[in-house]
C-alpha cells in the first residue's frame, strides 16, 4: 500500500498491512485511548521483506506471533 502524506504531494511512503477476513468479519485494532481503528502493519526497516515487516509489526502492535 502506498500513501501520500498531507501537505507533500510528492512524498509516497510504502507500508505493509495485514488484512484478516474471517466469517465476513475484518480484524482491525486501535491504540489505547484512541477512537481510530487501523489495519496492523507499518513501514519496512532497511533490508526487511514484506513478510519480515509484518511479523515484526504484528508483534509490536498486537503482542502476538503469526505463523507465516
Amino acid at each position: 500500500m502506498a500513501i501520500r502524506t498531507p501537505g507533500d504531494s510528492d512524498a509516497v511512503r510504502e507500508k505493509v498491512a495485514w488484512v484478516l477476513v474471517r466469517d465476513h468479519r475484518v480484524l482491525m485494532t486501535r491504540s489505547h485511548g484512541r477512537e481510530l481503528f487501523y489495519f496492523p502493519g507499518g513501514m519496512r526497516e532497511p533490508g526487511e521483506s514484506d513478510r519480515q515487516t509484518l511479523v515484526r509489526e504484528i508483534d509490536e502492535e498486537l503482542r502476538t506471533t503469526i505463523d507465516v
